[in-house]
C-alpha cells in the first residue's frame, strides 16, 4: 500500500492511476440477478464436487453456500461465516480441494436498474497444505466496499500474498472467476523450485 506521507506525490498519483485502470468503473455483471448468480455459483461448485476436484461433498457444498438478501444488496457466502477466518482454522467452514488446498469466499453486490448486478465487495482466501514449505500459507483476494479506507489509498482492489499486512494491487476478479481460481487455479508442480 502506498500511503506513507513521505512517499513522493508523483508515486501516490501513479498508484491512484493504477487502481483506476484496475477498477475503471463499477464492476457490473450484465443479465444477472442475485438468485441467478447464486444458482450459477452453486452449479459450478457442485459440478466440481461431482467431478472429484473438491473433496467437499455435494451435500456440504449445498449446505455451505447461501444467499443473504439485505435490502437492495445481497451477499453470497461460500463456506464462510459473516466474518473472515483470519485464524485460518480448519474447524471453520471451508471447501476442500483434492490436493489439500482449502478456501472460502463472500461476494456482496446490488441490483442496478436494467444494468445487471454491481459487485460491491468480495473476499476470497485460498490456503495451502502445510507440506508446501516454499509456499505462503494463503493468498487472499479482496475488493473492499466503496468508501473503505483502502479506496483513498488506491488499494480498493488488492491481494494479500501470504500476510494480512502485505497488500498488492490486483485486478478485479468476477465471482465465477473467483471460483475458477479456487477450484482450478493456484496449483503447484510435483517438483517445486527450491528457494
Amino acid at each position: 500500500m502506498i500511503s506513507d506521507k513521505h512517499v513522493p506525490e508523483a508515486v501516490v498519483d501513479r498508484s491512484r492511476a493504477l487502481q483506476t485502470r484496475v477498477l475503471a468503473g463499477p464492476p457490473l455483471l450484465t443479465a444477472m440477478s442475485p438468485q441467478r448468480l447464486f444458482t450459477t455459483m452453486r452449479t459450478h461448485l457442485t459440478k466440481a464436487a461431482e467431478d472429484g476436484r473438491l473433496k467437499t461433498s455435494f451435500a456440504n457444498v449445498m449446505a455451505q453456500l447461501r444467499l443473504a438478501p439485505q435490502g437492495e444488496e445481497f451477499t453470497i457466502y461460500g463456506a464462510r461465516l459473516e466474518s473472515a477466518n483470519f485464524k485460518r482454522s480448519r474447524a471453520e467452514p471451508h471447501f476442500l480441494r483434492q490436493d489439500g488446498a482449502w478456501f472460502d469466499f463472500m461476494v456482496t453486490g446490488r441490483g442496478t436498474a436494467g444494468r445487471g448486478l454491481e459487485i460491491l465487495a468480495y473476499s476470497c482466501e485460498i490456503r495451502f497444505p502445510d507440506e508446501l514449505l516454499t509456499f505462503p500459507r494463503f493468498v487472499r483476494f479482496d475488493l473492499n466496499p466503496p468508501g473503505h479506507a483502502n479506496e483513498s489509498a488506491a488499494m480498493r482492489c488488492h491481494m494479500h500474498p501470504g500476510h494480512n499486512d502485505l497488500q498488492v494491487v490486483a485486478p478485479f476478479i468476477g465471482p465465477l472467476e473467483i471460483l475458477d481460481l479456487c477450484i482450478h487455479g493456484l496449483t503447484w508442480p510435483a517438483k517445486q523450485r527450491s528457494i
